[in-house]
């Protein structure tokens, strides 16, 4: 047992953990100028269960976005690196219902997709693969209440096929209100959805309501 702790020791010291300090605050914004080689997209966390991203770089300060705040966060707060978000998400639309997997990245504030599910319309099963980009409403709105600080406004959109006997093509966007608590999120919006296969095409729009947790 002793042996194991000094291995897991050794290797702390030779891999530290990036962390530094949160300088900056002022209403929705947040910055650091003490992280080392800070990126787009890189995740970090506070101590007391934040989760924020690196919006951008600028002359080695790095912009921080919030992802989810138990605490309003504060100058001299420690953040450490951590690896990216994974999200996944049961989804359900006016004539289908699926799963949506997504990752954080170098591309913030777009995130890959992936989605797969079965289509009532068709009575088929569709996998999609895309785009999604979030908006915290903190960079818009200076407010208490969480509805705002931990929510963003999030758009995507996905193509891919219908696995009919001649497969079809289908594309889907929208748009969408979407809400951190802790790891969970709710989202509720519009969508629109084409299908096209040769000789026939069909396209529907409505409400789109998604519930998942984020990793």
């Amino acid at each position: 047992m002793k042996k194991t702790w000094l291995v897991v020791l050794f290797f702390l010291a030779l891999f530290p953990l990036a962390a530094g300090t949160i300088t900056y605050v002022y209403r929705g914004s947040l910055s650091s100028i003490d992280l080392e080689n800070p990126k787009r997209g890189n995740v970090y966390t506070s101590e007391n269960g934040n989760i924020f991203t690196v919006s951008k770089v600028h002359n080695g300060a790095a912009m921080l976005d919030r992802i989810y705040t138990k605490t309003a966060p504060r100058k001299g707060d420690v953040i450490t690196r951590r690896g990216p978000l994974h999200t996944l998400e049961a989804v359900t639309t006016v004539k289908d219902a699926g799963v949506r997997y997504s990752i954080s990245s170098f591309l913030y504030p777009f995130r890959p997709v992936a989605e797969g599910g079965y289509s009532f319309y068709f009575k088929v099963p569709y996998v999609m693969g895309g785009l999604a980009i979030d908006l915290p409403l903190s960079k818009l709105v200076r407010s208490g209440f969480t509805i705002f600080e931990d929510a963003s406004v999030q758009a995507h959109v996905t193509a891919g096929v219908l696995f009919t006997k001649t497969n079809c093509f289908a594309v889907r966007w929208g748009i969408s209100y979407k809400l951190a608590i802790n790891k969970f999120i709710l989202s509720a919006g519009f969508s629109r959805s084409y299908f096209v296969r040769k000789n026939y095409d069909a396209r529907y729009s409505g409400l789109t309501l998604s519930a998942g947790v984020r990793l």
